[in-house]
This record gives C-alpha cells, structure tokens and sequence, in this order.
C-alpha cells in the first residue's frame, strides 16, 4: 500500500488518539529513536496546554470522538487524555499518551510515546512537524517515507530499514536528523512536507483550541 493511500488514516489516528496506531500492515512508515531536536522550553510547551478538538479540512466538526485534554507534567512532557465512549459496554473510556515539544532552528515538532510512565527511553511511536496558524490552533506534518527513503539511499541520512510482509518501516537516529537540518534547513519541508506532493488536496486537519 502506497504512502499516500496511508497518510489519510495516519493523521486522523494521531489527531484522534494523540498516539500513534498506525502500525498496520501495509504502512510505509518512518520513526526515531528519540525526540527530534532539544526539548522547548516550559513556557513554550504551555502553549499546548488545554482543550483541543480536530477540524477536519473543510471545517467541518465532530464533537464525540475527537475532543483531547492536555496537561502539562513536572517532568516537562504532556499528557493527552482522550476521552472515547465504548458502545459494547456501554461506558466511557480515557486514553492517556505524553507527547514531547521540540525544536530544530525554528522548525516545532511533537513526539509522542506509547506508554506515558516509561522513562525517556521509552519505545518511540512517531514524530511530526507542526505549524502554528495562530495561537489558537496548529497543523501537522507527517514524515514523507519516500524522502527520507531517498536520502537513505545517498547515505545522507543514516537509517535501517525493516521489512515485514506489505510494511516497511525506516528506523532514523533523531541526533543524524537534527546534524542533516542544521546543514539543509530547507529539507525539512521535504521530509516532513505541508501536503502529500502526489495529492491535489493541500488542505489538513488542524488541531484547535477549545479553551
């Protein structure tokens, strides 16, 4: 299955959970071993503090499933409750993930992890780059396998690449990421870019504050 055909799903996954489940089969997916960049500072991370809903890219929303609670922990990480309604058991559930604010230059990412009570070595899911449209709301960028793929296959990038059935998944060290943005600052459009370059739709969800 293409990367365009995934990216869909992908980032309404994240916007949704705030965590990454988009190890399916078929995915084309790039991850890190650790954060990407150094971390941002406290009151640059208070800026995701809050109630958050998606809005998809026609402006269209749902309340129900997509409504996040962010806070922000001692420790510097935020933790994301989303709060999800079970059908077969008739009850509310809250999922929790932490998430990490970082920085290269002025390029913002987010990093969040599986499991919010593991230290910083904890498995990393996934990490994208994010814009701020104002101070009320953001969009996201997701890794661009095929781009990162290219610069792999240069050895621009070191990396290594696993395959399992239709999956592919290319495993990036964020230190040789971070060496490559501060040399090619410009390649970070590419690699985390702002639309899929074999879509039309330039438009993405954003993630708006609430309150």
């Amino acid at each position: 299955m293409s990367n365009a055909t995934n990216r869909l799903p992908a980032h309404w996954n994240f916007l949704v959970l705030f965590i990454a489940t988009v190890m399916l089969a078929g995915c084309r997916l790039v991850v890190f071993d650790e954060p990407i960049g150094e971390r941002q500072t406290r009151i640059q991370t208070l800026r995701f503090v809050g109630e958050w809903r998606l809005v998809s890219p026609d402006e269209k929303t749902n309340d129900e499933p997509l409504c996040m609670f962010v806070r922000i922990r001692k420790d510097g990480r935020l933790r994301v409750a989303h709060i999800k309604w079970l059908e077969s058991e008739e009850k509310f559930e809250t999922e929790i993930s932490s998430a990490v604010a970082t920085k290269v230059g002025e390029e913002e990412f987010l990093t969040w992890f599986e499991d919010p009570h593991e230290e910083e070595s904890a498995k990393l899911i996934h990490s994208v780059r994010i814009k701020w449209i104002d101070q009320s709301q953001f969009e996201y960028y997701m890794a661009d396998f095929d781009a990162f793929e290219r610069l792999h296959k240069r050895n621009s990038i070191p990396g290594k690449l696993e395959s399992h059935d239709k999956s592919r998944t290319l495993h990036i060290e964020a230190d040789d990421l971070e060496r490559y943005l501060q040399t090619n600052p410009d390649a970070v459009r590419d690699l985390f870019p702002s639309a899929n370059t074999s879509s039309k739709d330039k438009k993405h969800p954003r993630i708006r504050r609430l309150r």
